[in-house]
C-alpha cells in the first residue's frame, strides 16, 4: 500500500522510519508484481503521469493509472 500511495523514494523513507528498510526500486517492483497476477476490469478513466522519474535526473517514465480503482496499471520507460 505504501508503494501505491507514496511511490518509490518517499515510500522508502516512510518504511525506514517504521523500521522496515526497503529500497525505492524494491517498492516499485512490488507494485508492478502485484499488478501482473490480477485480472483487471476494463479501464474507464485513465490518468497519465509523464513526469515520473525512475532515477533522479536520469530516466523519465510514464505511469498509467486507473482513476476509478485508484491503482497503477503500468509503468512505462
Amino acid at each position: 500500500m505504501v508503494g501505491y500511495v507514496l511511490g518509490g523514494l518517499p515510500g522508502s523513507r516512510v518504511l525506514d522510519r517504521l523500521g522496515i528498510p526497503n529500497s525505492a526500486d524494491t517498492i516499485l517492483r512490488r507494485v508492478k508484481t502485484r499488478m501482473r497476477g490480477q485480472e483487471a476490469p476494463p479501464v474507464r478513466v485513465l490518468g497519465v503521469d509523464d513526469d515520473w522519474v525512475w532515477r533522479k535526473q536520469q530516466h523519465y517514465g510514464t505511469m498509467l493509472m486507473d482513476l476509478e480503482q485508484q491503482r497503477a496499471i503500468d509503468l512505462l520507460p
